[in-house]
Parts: C-alpha cells; sequence; structure tokens
C-alpha cells in the first residue's frame, strides 16, 4: 500500500470502521445515508461509500446532549407554565 494511500486510509473510513468509530451499527448509517437529513456526510467514490473522520467528529459533537452542557433548570423555571 502506497503512503498517501495509507494516509487516506487513516482519514476515511468505510462503513463499518464508521459505524464503530461513532457507535452505531452499519444499518444505521445505511439507513441514513438512504434517507439523508439526520446522516453524517459521506463520500461516494464509484460504488465505495467513505466517511472522514473529521466529518464523523463534526456530527458527534452535533449530537452532544444541550443537557450536558448548560446548566440545570431552577425550580421556577420547570414549573413555570405546568398546570396547578
Amino acid at each position: 500500500m502506497s503512503a498517501l494511500a495509507k494516509k487516506f486510509e487513516e482519514k476515511a473510513f468505510d462503513t463499518r470502521r464508521a459505524a464503530v468509530y461513532i457507535g452505531m451499527s452499519t444499518w444505521f448509517l445505511r439507513a441514513a445515508r438512504t434517507r439523508g437529513g439526520d446522516a453524517p456526510a459521506h463520500i461516494n467514490i464509484g460504488r465505495s461509500v467513505r466517511y472522514l473522520k473529521d466529518d464523523l467528529d463534526r456530527w458527534l459533537s452535533l449530537k452532544r446532549s444541550k443537557s450536558q452542557t448548560s446548566a440545570p433548570a431552577k425550580p421556577d423555571q420547570v414549573t413555570a407554565g405546568a398546570p396547578r
């Protein structure tokens, strides 16, 4: 394998490696690609599909729950608008 091919392989994952990397199934990636919408960006090269590591990292960061990054709600905010 050439040095260029090896470097590309480190950055571009096939569907199986991408699924392992993001902790999802290959079925999920195939279905998400077909449906469009909420799928990681991918590259079609002939009949091959590749996912760039940077794109997978970006997609994962967008999936991060807002509850992990925001402060907890105050009790009065939780009950605001709730029936009494």
